[in-house]
């Protein structure tokens, strides 16, 4: 039977934050970036294959901290062998904000540039990123939920801190 947690349990606390840089890597994009604002719920269940959290969440739009969704979340930590991404499915209730616009506008600014595109240090070292920035820094936050899942462990909570070098190939 699954225990309930309060939602301020640090092992819920990691398994939110794996599980929202895994909707940022499936769901994100260059105009859209989610963050996690809250933990609503969380259980635990242990079995013969793991350690199993489920997690009720409220994500924002990193773009309009009004605009939040909620979603549902199981990741299943496996017990003894660490070489394993964690399993993690999501359900988002509602819908996300449409962002193939933005996502067109960013595509063709990046196509036509003179020059290939090549950036450091995203964001700085006092957090700011350029306007014009931003479509990479979501895009590295995209890279990074991937990152943060395939490393995961019960034991770690990760997250991008900053994109070092950025070359347009």
């Amino acid at each position: 039977a699954a225990m309930e947690l309060p939602p301020s349990h640090y092992g819920a606390g990691r398994a939110a934050a794996l599980a929202a840089g895994f909707v940022r890597y499936r769901r994100g994009g260059p105009g859209r970036g989610l963050a996690l604002r809250e933990v609503r719920r969380a259980r635990q269940d242990i079995d013969d294959l793991g350690r199993k959290y489920h997690l009720e969440l409220v994500l924002e739009d990193v773009f309009d901290k009004d605009s939040t969704v909620n979603c549902t979340a199981e990741v299943l930590y496996h017990l003894g062998n660490k070489n394993i991404a964690p399993d993690v499915q999501f359900t988002i209730e509602g819908e996300l904000k449409n962002t193939d616009e933005a996502d067109n506008i960013f595509y063709n600014r990046i196509k036509s540039l003179e020059k290939e595109l090549v950036a450091e240090n995203i964001p700085d070292s006092h957090g700011n990123v350029p306007p014009e920035m931003e479509p990479i820094h979501l895009l590295g936050w995209v890279a990074s939920g991937y990152v943060v899942w395939q490393n995961s462990t019960e034991n770690t909570k990760l997250q991008l801190g900053q994109i070092k070098h950025v070359k347009q190939v």
